[in-house]
């Protein structure tokens, strides 16, 4: 998640907080694409073999009592204090476990919340809690999550769900095989708590702007324009070792959001782009502190949908003077859609070209995913976005890099 405008850290990716307005209507927040438009895709990928039960994998996922549900933060960066005061803003929630791979950082991270226990591991935290919550850099995302769901543990993972789509075709197996044990697995993506993105589903479900013909959605950040000197919390941003790139890191909401609203993607052609870097002095550099600067800074998306239409996504963090920008402009044979989060969370425009008018509608505000999940522990209700869904963005953003490396259109594969 990233934050907003004067909301700190301009390079993350939450959205700002903002004081809830009562409005109505109120949003479908699962609101779905009519059933003849979605398309099925069949997994072609062998079940794996059945593993013998280990010792981690009796521990059984029990509904805590209200005032015991027991939350466990591994990864203590810049993200894990947004969950530590999402997570300790809902009801009987209390922060018990915490873990990093630097212990200093986990200690600061644990006197900063009151956090009783800093964990030795990640089974040592596991044990400690009723449910994970994963705040790593994205190459990590499967093997914890993986343990979790084996430990029988509810999970809630910071996108993009893993770094490559075989990992997560693994994950999305575990967690199917997880939810009929009643443990609740989700993805952070952050800005399904923008109800203007759910109000747009519902409307483009009911057919208010008829069929689909184009898409024109942009995420754009302008922080490496100022960025002079890559900062530690930064660095992992720039650099593929640790999974960085503006594809994996911003492209991943605006595919989750376009979709959620349209429906499946069939297929993409995507172009990305990595600049040099702008030196205070004004000489361009591509290594800091010896490390290659080699991550995706720029890419372009062209997508065709499922439900038919065409469609451009773009993501970028060269956007000068934009702190963080999201817009989604939808237009069909009967009408357009509208929304940016830049104006408002909560504000959808609608054309209708039958009177030839632009109206404003205003949906109640959505709830965040942090009080979903929790929602979804204590009610057993599976929520999305789920690891299933996690998959599926992540087989999106599979089909950009493997179009952006071959230079021509790719389909989309099966992500179960």
């Amino acid at each position: 998640m990233a934050n907003g405008p004067g909301n700190g850290s301009y390079y993350d990716d939450a959205p700002p907080s903002a004081t809830p307005r009562v409005r109505t209507p109120a949003p479908d927040l699962d609101a779905q694409p009519p059933a003849q438009i979605r398309r099925k895709v069949v997994a072609n990928t062998p079940e794996p073999p059945p593993q013998p039960p280990s010792a981690s994998s009796r521990l059984r996922a029990q509904p805590p009592a209200r005032s015991q549900l027991r939350i466990g933060i591994i990864g203590t960066g810049g993200m894990a204090a947004a969950h530590a005061e999402n997570f300790l803003k809902q009801d009987g929630c209390k922060l018990a476990a915490c873990l990093d791979i630097e212990p200093a950082a986990a200690k600061t991270f644990a006197d900063r919340f009151h956090i009783p226990k800093v964990a030795k591991d990640a089974q040592d935290l596991i044990e400690q809690c009723d449910a994970i919550a994963v705040v790593t850099p994205d190459t990590s995302h499967a093997a914890y999550v993986l343990r979790a769901l084996r430990c029988n543990r509810h999970v809630l993972c910071e996108k993009p769900l893993t770094s490559t789509l075989a990992e997560a075709r693994e994950v999305a197996r575990a967690a199917k095989d997880a939810q009929s044990r009643g443990v609740v697995g989700m993805v952070n993506f952050s800005y399904r708590c923008a109800s203007a993105m759910h109000h747009a589903a519902w409307m483009f479900g009911q057919g208010r702007i008829g069929e689909l013909r184009h898409v024109n959605a942009q995420y754009v950040q302008g922080w490496l324009c100022e960025s002079h000197e890559p900062s530690p919390g930064a660095l992992w941003r720039m650099r593929r070792a640790t999974g960085g790139g503006v594809l994996a890191d911003l492209g991943c909401h605006l595919l989750d959001m376009v979709t959620a609203i349209t429906g499946d993607i069939r297929r993409v052609q995507c172009v990305m782009g990595n600049f040099p870097k702008v030196s205070k002095s004004g000489e361009n550099f591509t290594r800091w502190q010896g490390k290659q600067l080699d991550a995706d800074d720029t890419a372009v998306i062209s997508v065709e949908f499922a439900a038919g239409g065409m469609g451009v996504l773009q993501v970028s963090r060269w956007a000068c003077g934009r702190d963080n920008t999201i817009k989604v402009d939808l237009h069909g044979t009967r009408g357009a859609l509208v929304f940016d989060l830049d104006h408002s969370y909560d504000q959808v425009h609608h054309h209708e070209l039958a009177g030839k008018r632009w109206n404003t509608e205003r949906p109640a505000p959505a709830p965040s995913g942090w009080k979903r999940f929790i929602d979804a522990v204590r009610t057993g209700h599976h929520e999305q976005p789920d690891l299933v869904r996690g998959a599926q963005i992540q087989a999106y953003l599979d089909a950009c890099r493997r179009s952006a490396e071959h230079g021509c259109w790719m389909d989309i594969e099966p992500w179960m």
